[in-house]
């Protein structure tokens, strides 16, 4: 709920799911975007690796900004993914 109040995802080509998994991929593993890329194309989904690069410009320091705004640092996002994570590589 928190997070859809603060970070705007409507008339993206890509669904808030496709934008926030390859968010979470480039900050919690050390992949580059050409990798994220090749990993998501894996799954059907043609992305280019510079439209990750300004996904992770936009997007990230939103989710710290958003995180900061609740008493703890973990908050569950959709299903079991949490935020506690890309929010501790962001703060790197």
């Amino acid at each position: 709920q928190l997070l859809n109040s603060y970070m705007k995802f409507s008339g993206r080509h890509f669904s808030k799911d496709i934008i926030l998994t390859t968010i979470r991929w480039y900050l919690r593993y050390k992949l580059s975007y050409r990798d994220i890329e090749e990993l998501i194309s894996e799954r059907g989904i043609d992305v280019d690796h510079s439209t990750v690069n300004r996904w992770v410009v936009k997007y990230a320091p939103l989710l710290a900004a958003g995180a900061s705004m609740r008493p703890t640092s973990k908050f569950v996002v959709s299903g079991n993914t949490s935020i506690g994570l890309w929010i501790s590589m962001v703060r790197r």
